[in-house]
């Protein structure tokens, strides 16, 4: 896979299937953390990121959580939260402590349990 230029970060679409903390920690090899998003047009190149390397509606990790306390949300990279797009309903807490993209037909957030393996998105700060 590639790293692709977006506004002076580098994504990368992880297509291996792994649970949201071994997602974090293959990101983190590659002097990396799971996708932060923090604007609707970020948030559109991620989609259409997600959607060229899986056309089919596939869930993806990004590095969105709040396994630090219920409801505090926060990123891996230590960024502050300044944009969300939650599925109507999210997060609702019985999904997971985790979230990920493409929940809904528009690419909207849901939590998700951790544990499961999914694709995942990984960005370097700069390129």
């Amino acid at each position: 896979m590639f790293w692709f230029s977006f506004n002076g970060r580098c994504y990368k679409y992880i297509k291996p299937h792994l649970g949201w903390r071994d997602a974090e920690k293959n990101c983190q090899s590659q002097g990396a953390n799971l996708a932060s998003v923090h604007s609707g047009q970020e948030h559109q190149f991620l989609l259409k990121l997600t959607q060229n390397e899986q056309p089919q509606q596939t869930v993806t990790w990004i590095g969105l959580h709040d396994l630090f306390f219920d409801g505090g949300w926060s990123w891996t990279d230590g960024s502050g939260v300044t944009y969300t797009t939650w599925m109507s309903g999210e997060p609702n807490g019985s999904g997971g402590n985790c979230v990920v993209t493409r929940c809904s037909s528009e690419g909207q957030w849901c939590d998700y349990p951790c544990r499961d393996g999914l694709p995942s998105v990984c960005v370097l700060r700069a390129c």
